[in-house]
């Protein structure tokens, strides 16, 4: 269980940096 939420814990974390370079190169 600590190492599923470890991955869902770096996923939300590269997704969330996924994000905001995508919206810098909107902006």
């Amino acid at each position: 269980v600590h190492l599923l939420g470890d991955a869902l814990a770096s996923r939300n974390v590269h997704a969330a940096i996924h994000d905001a370079r995508r919206l810098c190169q909107v902006l």
